[in-house]
């Protein structure tokens, strides 16, 4: 049996971040949340998970700002 995909979602508005993953769960998909860039980068720091995609607010606060914070996010 093939698993279902993973999606990391990181967004600090929780309506939005409940929206997002309330979509994501339809798709079949099994969702990671995270309100903040810092709690990211720690569950991507954890090993075991296995992302397909990562959907990320382009104005995230924290560590950098917006698009800024993607690098911190994904360690590139």
């Amino acid at each position: 049996m093939k698993s279902k995909p993973t999606a990391l979602v990181v967004e600090d508005d929780d309506l939005q971040r409940e929206m997002v993953t309330l979509l994501l769960e339809e798709c079949e998909m099994n969702v990671i949340e995270c309100d903040s860039a810092e709690a990211a980068t720690a569950v991507l720091q954890e090993e075991g998970h296995d992302l397909s995609m990562i959907y990320a607010d382009i104005h995230l606060g924290g560590v950098g700002a917006g698009l800024l914070s993607l690098p911190a996010i994904t360690g590139m």
